[in-house]
């Protein structure tokens, strides 16, 4: 039998995308093999694939990452304080796909979509449906999460208010909240570490808004 080894406990901010993958991969293999393949053989690789190329200032004083440290971050803070929901593990790896990769969605995964008329088809809409055909709640989740179309800084805050409303007698607007819980405090954490390699404004126009959701 193998041995049982205690790992350390790295913090987030000091793991790169390989790290974080290996940290995830570590927490898939204590789970039933169900959990694990919607985890490892789907929502992480779709993520991976949707926000490949995709890169921010986040982590310490280190040049422009890869995205994808942001979607792994956030669902692993949440396992490290006891989340174990599949879906919610899952919608937070996928958090960001419907907002920023919609028509990468439709491009990659939706040639099986053949038969909707893509003249009265977002592809939001596009993309929504073939994440509810993959991940089942996970999309609604997902939706929940992402930003409307064209959204301002006061449609960002009536949007996350409606979500927490709805939190209260709806399980998947509470597990939406969850995850916006853990994103916040992410991209809230990265924006000292953008000082400087932003353009101006971008910073000081980013922080009332996750101040006031952290709120």
């Amino acid at each position: 039998m193998a041995p049982v080894i205690d790992y350390p406990t790295v913090p987030l901010k000091d793991m790169d995308a390989a790290m974080l993958a290996f940290e995830l991969e570590r927490f898939c293999a204590q789970c039933d093999s169900d959990t694990a393949a919607v985890i490892r053989h789907a929502a992480t690789t779709v993520a991976a694939q949707l926000h490949m190329g995709q890169t921010r200032y986040v982590r310490k004083n280190m040049p422009k990452v890869p995205y994808i440290e942001h979607p792994l971050r956030v669902a692993i803070r949440l396992i490290r304080i006891g989340e174990r929901r599949v879906s919610v593990i899952a919608a937070a790896l996928l958090h960001d796909t419907i907002e920023d990769c919609s028509e990468k969605i439709v491009e990659i995964y939706c040639s099986d979509f053949g038969s909707v008329d893509l003249g009265s088809a977002s592809a939001r809409e596009l993309a929504l449906a073939w994440m509810a055909q993959m991940f089942g709640e996970v999309a609604q989740i997902v939706e929940m999460l992402s930003n409307p179309e064209g959204c301002t800084v006061e449609d960002y805050f009536d949007h996350v208010a409606e979500v927490a409303a709805l939190a209260g007698q709806n399980e998947l607007a509470s597990m939406a909240l969850v995850i916006k819980t853990s994103d916040t405090f992410d991209n809230g954490a990265s924006l000292p570490h953008q000082m400087g390699q932003v353009k101006e404004g971008f910073v000081e126009k980013r922080a009332p808004k996750y101040l006031a959701t952290a709120r």
